[in-house]
């Protein structure tokens, strides 16, 4: 990160100079930042008014506003979870910086493998197993009241362990499918260094609270690794948060 990108970073003005934070969005878009550049970008325009004073000044002098602009409502057009949900909770937890921590460097081969579970295959009782598992995983999330949330069921402690064996992190002795074996060591592999990611964060901010978002499947995984690597992280899920 530039020394200016770190003193716009820590300007006490960007909540409210929205010059300031424009730059700081360029610097990280720059900087091939893109998480960081994205969620500048959402903060500018959620803020805008629909062709303000201050729009039409970022369009006539900020470069890059047009292209932050696509990208901005390209993602909101897809839904993107991170528009939708991991911005605006990162704006509200009051959240400066967000720190990447998955890695999809394997995810290509992960996915090979990950796709060969869903071909129907009536002679491995592993596969068959494990395709009933979603099965019926889906249908609980199906069946639950229109009032329910599903990211706290889904975050539960139940579905948690329920996940870890969905997702083939953990597996019996008699899964002798070789697609679940590799799945599960891809799985294994990615949340490993996801965990990695987080305690390195956590060893630059000490005493700190590191606040983390990744899809639910991750958690049980995830936890797992941090206790590997220290044990006297106290690991707080979406549940634990909501009590």
């Amino acid at each position: 990160m530039s020394s200016r990108a770190k003193s716009l970073q820590q300007d006490p003005d960007l909540s409210t100079d929205i010059k300031k934070r424009m730059e700081l969005q360029q610097l990280y878009y720059l900087s091939f930042d893109d998480g960081n550049a994205d969620y500048q970008g959402y903060q500018i325009l959620t803020t805008l008014q629909t062709e303000s004073q201050q729009t039409a000044w970022l369009r006539e002098h900020a470069p890059g506003f047009e292209i932050m602009n696509k990208i901005y409502q390209i993602q909101r057009w897809r839904n993107n979870e991170y528009h939708r949900l991991v911005f605006p909770l990162a704006v509200k937890l009051n959240i400066s910086y967000l720190y990447p921590i998955d890695d999809l460097s394997s995810w290509g081969e992960a996915e090979k493998y990950y796709d060969r579970l869903q071909v129907p295959d009536s002679t491995d009782v592993s596969k068959t197993k494990n395709r009933q598992m979603v099965k019926d995983l889906l249908g609980k999330i199906q069946s639950l009241p229109k009032d329910s949330s599903k990211w706290i069921f889904i975050n539960s402690p139940t579905m948690i362990r329920e996940l870890l064996r969905i997702e083939s992190y953990t597996i019996d002795e008699y899964t002798k499918s070789l697609d679940i074996r590799m799945v599960q060591y891809y799985w294994i592999l990615r949340n490993k260094t996801m965990a990695q990611h987080i305690d390195a964060v956590a060893r630059k901010h000490p005493d700190t609270n590191i606040v983390v978002f990744f899809g639910a499947s991750h958690v049980g995984p995830v936890q797992e690794e941090l206790n590997k690597l220290v044990k006297n992280y106290n690991v707080l899920t979406l549940v634990d948060v909501m009590k």
